[in-house]
């Protein structure tokens, strides 16, 4: 039986940044579903900013879960997600069941502090800025291209950048500012997350630093860490993206063999 795969794309991106990670696993013969975000197709529009800003992690999550429900799968999915599609993978395999997780330079949810040096160099201004958890924000090319895009050719960057989109503030800050969350929104138990976690770290990664994924991977007792050296957050559509989903398939080929 094909298995089917759950991709969850991150921050200010779209289904579509994630088809560089789809391509090896459709030809592996897996069965890829690539959701799109609330609000996100249109993020730049007037009329959905506004919404934006305020969408929760708990929206995105609630959104992956009806998509999951919709497809009527004939097994639990693989969930893929990638920054903060990680923990919004995370939060979803604490809620329904998952055969596997993959999560690709992810964020951490509540528990974890998320903050550091490198993350407050690229969210600083935001994170001061009053009332940012009900507005929508973006990267600027030169943020992204330090940031985001780290370790690309120049060429890459600069064909990358006009795709991206806005984020919600309120995510950033359910992320950012779990202690202060009422809602927790972030929070997570991690014993409800039973199956079988392979984890990728960067070394050269701003937005979710190695330490912080490194702290991510020991909530699960189950998981599989590797941390790639000379490597930054754009681990999606680097030059290393097919080593990489190469990796991840014979991983989840190997795991749930054995899992039966």
């Amino acid at each position: 039986m094909r298995r089917d795969v759950i991709l969850v794309h991150g921050m200010w991106c779209r289904s579509e940044h994630l088809e560089p990670v789809a391509a090896p696993l459709r030809e592996a013969g897996y069965r890829v579903h690539m959701p799109t975000l609330p609000f996100h197709e249109v993020s730049g529009r007037e009329d959905v900013r506004d919404a934006l800003g305020r969408a929760s992690l708990l929206d995105y999550v609630d959104y992956v879960q009806g998509v999951i429900h919709q497809l009527n799968l004939p097994q639990p999915p693989i969930v893929l997600g990638h920054s903060m599609g990680g923990v919004i993978a995370q939060l979803l395999a604490a809620r329904i069941d998952v055969q596997a997780l993959i999560l690709l330079t992810p964020a951490a949810p509540a528990g974890v502090l998320a903050i550091n040096a490198r993350t407050l160099r690229v969210f600083w201004r935001r994170l001061l800025r009053w009332n940012f958890w009900n507005q929508g924000h973006a990267m600027t090319a030169e943020q992204a291209r330090r940031f985001a895009f780290t370790g690309l050719p120049v060429e890459t960057m600069d064909a990358l950048y006009p795709t991206l989109g806005m984020e919600s503030g309120r995510a950033l800050f359910e992320i950012a500012c779990w202690p202060v969350d009422r809602r927790q929104a972030a929070r997570l138990d991690p014993t409800r997350v039973r199956c079988p976690v392979f984890i990728l770290g960067c070394e050269d990664d701003w937005l979710t630093p190695p330490d912080v994924v490194r702290k991510v991977a020991a909530l699960y007792p189950q998981a599989t860490l590797r941390i790639d050296a000379d490597r930054g957050h754009w681990v999606i559509g680097d030059q290393r993206t097919e080593e990489t989903m190469t990796t991840c398939i014979e991983w989840l080929e190997q795991t749930l063999e054995t899992a039966g």
